[in-house]
């Protein structure tokens, strides 16, 4: 059994995205990835975070489901997102 710890929404670090550039926030979302959402978890003995790059749309999910507020140097990303 696990559960999880804390819960993030963070920029992504100065060499960009790992996985690209597009949300892994659902299957089938195809829009540009603009923020890292992750969380902390323990699974028996062992500490482990999980990361995915989410667009404008899945970080205001993510965020209001976990009570978060959208990194400040995120906001200009996440207005262009909403044209």
């Amino acid at each position: 059994m696990s559960s999880a710890t804390s819960h993030r929404l963070q920029t992504p670090g100065p060499m960009g995205f790992r996985f690209g550039s597009r949300c892994t926030g659902a299957p089938h979302c195809s829009q540009p990835a603009v923020l890292i959402a992750s969380y902390d978890y323990i699974s028996g003995v062992n500490f482990n975070t999980h990361e995915r790059q989410v667009c404008a749309e899945h970080a205001r999910r993510f965020a209001a489901k976990h009570g978060l507020t959208m990194p400040i140097e995120s906001r200009p990303l996440l207005q262009e997102s909403k044209r």
